[in-house]
Protein backbone atom coordinates (compact mmCIF):
# COMPACT_ATOMS: atom_id res chain seq x y z
CA UNK A 1 0.00 0.00 0.00
CA UNK A 2 1.32 3.55 -1.13
CA UNK A 3 2.76 5.59 1.98
CA UNK A 4 0.10 8.66 2.94
CA UNK A 5 1.29 12.30 3.39
CA UNK A 6 -0.58 14.49 5.87
CA UNK A 7 -0.30 18.03 6.41
CA UNK A 8 -2.34 20.15 8.31
CA UNK A 9 -5.58 20.36 6.43
CA UNK A 10 -5.12 17.02 3.99
CA UNK A 11 -3.75 13.76 3.05
CA UNK A 12 -3.34 11.95 0.16
CA UNK A 13 -1.19 9.10 -1.19
CA UNK A 14 2.28 8.98 -2.34
CA UNK A 15 2.56 7.64 -5.95
CA UNK A 16 5.07 5.34 -5.19
CA UNK A 17 5.29 2.25 -7.24
CA UNK A 18 7.55 -1.61 -7.27
CA UNK A 19 6.73 -4.94 -4.95
CA UNK A 20 5.67 -4.30 -1.77
CA UNK A 21 7.74 -3.80 1.06
CA UNK A 22 10.21 -7.10 2.36
CA UNK A 23 9.30 -8.52 -1.35
CA UNK A 24 11.44 -7.35 -3.54
CA UNK A 25 13.73 -9.52 -5.67
CA UNK A 26 16.35 -8.64 -8.16
CA UNK A 27 14.28 -8.57 -11.54
CA UNK A 28 12.16 -6.34 -9.64
CA UNK A 29 13.68 -4.14 -7.25
CA UNK A 30 12.62 -0.95 -5.20
CA UNK A 31 12.26 2.47 -6.97
CA UNK A 32 13.36 5.68 -4.70
CA UNK A 33 10.70 8.30 -4.35
CA UNK A 34 11.14 11.47 -2.81
CA UNK A 35 9.02 13.92 -0.87
CA UNK A 36 9.21 17.25 0.38
CA UNK A 37 8.18 17.68 3.84
CA UNK A 38 7.72 20.94 5.68
CA UNK A 39 7.62 21.25 9.36
CA UNK A 40 4.53 19.45 11.22
CA UNK A 41 4.26 16.95 8.01
CA UNK A 42 3.55 13.51 8.69
CA UNK A 43 4.08 10.23 7.04
CA UNK A 44 2.45 6.94 7.99
CA UNK A 45 3.04 3.67 6.38
CA UNK A 46 1.64 0.83 7.02
CA UNK A 47 1.44 -2.96 5.64
CA UNK A 48 -1.61 -4.15 4.23
CA UNK A 49 -2.84 -5.91 6.88
CA UNK A 50 -3.52 -2.30 8.65
CA UNK A 51 -5.10 -1.19 5.63
CA UNK A 52 -7.55 -4.12 5.39
CA UNK A 53 -9.38 -3.24 8.30
CA UNK A 54 -10.33 0.25 6.78
CA UNK A 55 -11.70 -1.38 3.69
CA UNK A 56 -15.33 -1.40 3.05
CA UNK A 57 -17.24 -3.98 1.88
CA UNK A 58 -15.88 -3.93 -1.84
CA UNK A 59 -12.01 -4.13 -0.49
CA UNK A 60 -12.28 -0.16 -1.25
CA UNK A 61 -10.08 2.41 1.29
CA UNK A 62 -12.54 4.30 2.16
CA UNK A 63 -12.94 4.20 6.11
CA UNK A 64 -9.39 5.63 6.63
CA UNK A 65 -9.07 8.71 5.49
CA UNK A 66 -12.08 9.66 7.77
CA UNK A 67 -10.24 8.74 10.61
CA UNK A 68 -6.94 10.63 9.40
CA UNK A 69 -8.82 13.40 9.27
CA UNK A 70 -10.62 13.07 12.52
CA UNK A 71 -6.65 12.98 14.57
CA UNK A 72 -4.78 15.66 11.72
CA UNK A 73 -3.68 17.80 14.59
CA UNK A 74 -2.22 15.46 17.02
CA UNK A 75 1.50 14.63 17.80
CA UNK A 76 2.45 11.27 15.69
CA UNK A 77 2.78 9.24 18.43
CA UNK A 78 -0.33 10.25 19.79
CA UNK A 79 -2.17 9.72 16.27
CA UNK A 80 -0.55 6.45 15.96
CA UNK A 81 -1.95 5.48 19.56
CA UNK A 82 -5.25 6.49 18.68
CA UNK A 83 -5.48 4.74 14.96
CA UNK A 84 -4.00 1.31 16.43
CA UNK A 85 -6.98 1.73 18.74
CA UNK A 86 -9.34 1.81 16.13
CA UNK A 87 -7.69 -0.63 13.78
CA UNK A 88 -8.04 -3.18 16.96
CA UNK A 89 -11.87 -2.25 17.41
CA UNK A 90 -12.87 -2.51 13.51
CA UNK A 91 -10.45 -6.08 13.20
CA UNK A 92 -12.94 -7.25 16.08
CA UNK A 93 -15.25 -6.24 13.91
CA UNK A 94 -14.61 -8.28 10.87
CA UNK A 95 -14.31 -11.68 11.93
CA UNK A 96 -11.81 -14.20 9.55
CA UNK A 97 -9.38 -11.61 9.11
CA UNK A 98 -6.46 -13.11 10.29
CA UNK A 99 -3.29 -11.08 8.93
CA UNK A 100 -0.32 -8.97 10.52
CA UNK A 101 -0.47 -5.05 10.73
CA UNK A 102 2.35 -2.74 11.13
CA UNK A 103 1.89 1.10 11.43
CA UNK A 104 4.05 3.24 11.67
CA UNK A 105 3.67 7.29 11.72
CA UNK A 106 6.97 9.74 11.46
CA UNK A 107 6.62 13.66 11.92
CA UNK A 108 8.86 16.28 10.31
CA UNK A 109 10.39 18.53 12.57
CA UNK A 110 11.98 21.04 10.35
Amino acid sequence: PPPILMTSTECHDVAVSGPLPGLSLQENPYKSTQVKLAEGHKLLLATDGFYDAFNNEKGQRTELLPCLYDVLQLPAADMAAHLWMEFGTRLEKKDGIKDDATLVIMQYGG
